[in-house]
């Protein structure tokens, strides 16, 4: 009877932490709704990739490059995890203003990260006039919750504003996402 306890009681324990595990995500068949919202900071392209010799050229010059600060217009959807197996997953972002854009990220239990290099249609504005339409890179991590996901997403890339090449200098964006009732 000893030699049964010795055995069975360590393994009977290990199958019972495995099942309660919640340090996994298993929901990819559920939707979620998400609303974005956040800041871009922009600086003209031509100063950014400037030489430090050409920045101070362009002091001389009496030439100003101040950073530009634009807000993305408030967007809502539906976010859907798309289960791609190893720990690998689709990030579906479905707008309501109808541009799908499904992005690659990593799982790690419950904390994933976006792949880099993928591309995501940003609108800029606030309420119903949109001030300007991109397509930048998009990066960031997330952590799933009981019912929520909570994203930090960054920006990256260049964009025409104003009739100028602008690059992404800074960004602050959150995403957050709730789990809808079946």
């Amino acid at each position: 009877m000893n030699h049964f306890k010795l055995f069975f009681a360590p393994l009977l324990s290990s199958v019972l932490l495995i099942s309660c595990n919640k340090d996994t995500f298993k929901d990819f068949n559920d939707s979620w709704s998400y609303k974005t919202s956040g800041t871009v900071t922009l600086q003209e392209t031509r100063f950014v990739e400037a030489t430090p010799e050409e920045k101070e050229q362009f002091e001389k010059d009496g030439l100003t490059f101040e950073p530009v600060t634009l807000t993305l217009a408030p967007e809502d959807g539906q976010l859907h995890f798309i289960d791609r197996g190893d720990g690998q997953v689709y990030l579906s972002f479905n707008p309501m203003l109808g541009h799908v854009t499904v992005v690659e990220a990593s799982m790690d239990g419950l904390a994933f990260s976006i792949a880099e290099n993928q591309e995501m249609m940003v609108r800029f504005g606030e309420g119903p006039v949109r001030l300007e339409t991109a397509t930048l890179i998009l990066g960031g991590d997330g952590q799933v919750y009981d019912n929520a996901v909570v994203m930090n997403l960054s920006l990256s890339g260049k964009m025409d504003y104003k009739l100028k090449e602008m690059s992404v200098i800074g960004s602050k964006i959150k995403c957050v996402a709730f789990k809808n009732e079946k």
